[in-house]
């Protein structure tokens, strides 16, 4: 998609806290091609709830970045990487009881938070049994049409955006989950959730500050795990912990790095806003398709509902003669599905 008048990219390419990259977690090598003023940095210039002694208002950082992506529309991408529990492995042949998720979303999102267009590709293991779930949401302001697909069968519903939510991140097991309002939806396109539960997680200091393009980006470090009442851990348990963010002087977070380690636990972010600034989503054509062409805010929610559909394609994927005798499957059955339900 060409860059459009009045947006901001984030600087590609490079190794510095500026660099943005979505293939894999981003590598911090603790330089920057500009010169580090964070010394003589005045409040005036960086994000709101920060000052030049580190983050002093979390909920009003979290605020900024929400309220200026609102504002101007903007692209993103999110991965989440978790795991509980132990894990078979080929040399023990051990069924195993953990479980792992690893989610990667896409996303381009209009001025006012709608319409919205995102794609999410998520693998989960429970014991010995992987799960592969793809799933695409369009939305305007008042409804969301969502495509899933499992072992190459999709279904496609429609469900309408009513109703107000608390804020709050999603549980680490679940990628991208939230009960399907309004607010939920837009607390997955500008991850404020997650900004805010990594903000809360340590004491953040500022390790840089740098003018790139016509922003002040000003780069937070935390290397100790506070704690967290989202991430359900102890600092006593944390074997490793590292958060950076690096955010522009309105607050939007143009990059979030995460990764706490614990035992049996293990939780990595990395969310990135590509560019702010105008965006045009276009109904895709199997939107339009399942709109009757429409693809207009007037179009109606569906009688369909996504659990009936998904219990034909998890049938499908599942039609084996051991899985009536396979808990661990049954097991990955109920996980996967509940997990599906809440994207």
């Amino acid at each position: 998609m060409a860059l459009a008048p009045g947006s901001t990219p984030l600087q590609q390419g490079g190794t510095g806290p500026n660099a943005a990259t979505t293939s894999g977690w981003v590598k911090d090598s603790g330089q920057s091609n500009a010169t580090n003023d964070t010394g003589n940095q005045s409040n005036a210039s960086l994000p709101p709830g920060v000052s030049q002694r580190g983050v002093t208002n979390a909920s009003a950082l979290v605020a900024a970045h929400e309220r200026t992506l609102a504002r101007t529309g903007f692209e993103f991408t999110f991965r989440q990487n978790s795991s509980f529990g132990t894990l078979p492995t080929r040399a023990t042949n051990f069924t195993g009881t953990g479980f792992a998720a690893t989610s990667d979303q896409r996303g381009s999102v209009a001025a006012g938070l709608a319409p919205s267009l995102t794609t999410t590709v998520a693998r989960t293991t429970t014991g010995n049994q992987t799960a592969n779930v793809t799933s695409e949401t369009w939305a305007n302001e008042t409804l969301a049409v969502t495509r899933t697909t499992i072992a190459g069968v999709s279904t496609v519903q429609r469900r309408s955006l009513e109703g107000r939510q608390p804020a709050r991140a999603p549980r680490p097991q679940r990628p991208g989950s939230f009960r399907f309002t309004r607010d939920g939806l837009n607390a997955t396109l500008t991850q404020g959730p997650i900004v805010g539960t990594v903000l809360r997680s340590g004491s953040f200091a500022v390790t840089d500050v740098n003018r790139t393009g016509n922003r002040t980006l000003t780069t937070l470090r935390a290397t100790a795990f506070t704690g967290s009442d989202v991430l359900n851990v102890t600092a006593a348990n944390v074997s490793e912990y590292a958060a950076t963010l690096v955010v522009d002087d309105r607050g939007v977070v143009r990059r979030l790095r995460f990764s706490l380690s614990a035992p049996d636990q293990s939780i990595r972010y990395l969310f990135v806003v590509n560019r702010t600034g105008p965006v045009e989503v276009t109904p895709p054509r199997w939107v339009q398709t399942e709109l009757g062409g429409s693809g207009t805010q007037n179009a109606t929610a569906g009688s369909r509902r996504v659990g009936d559909g998904l219990r034909t394609s998890y049938s499908t994927w599942f039609r084996s003669p051991s899985y009536s005798s396979d808990p661990a499957a049954r097991r990955t059955f109920s996980a996967t599905m509940s997990a599906s339900r809440s994207q």
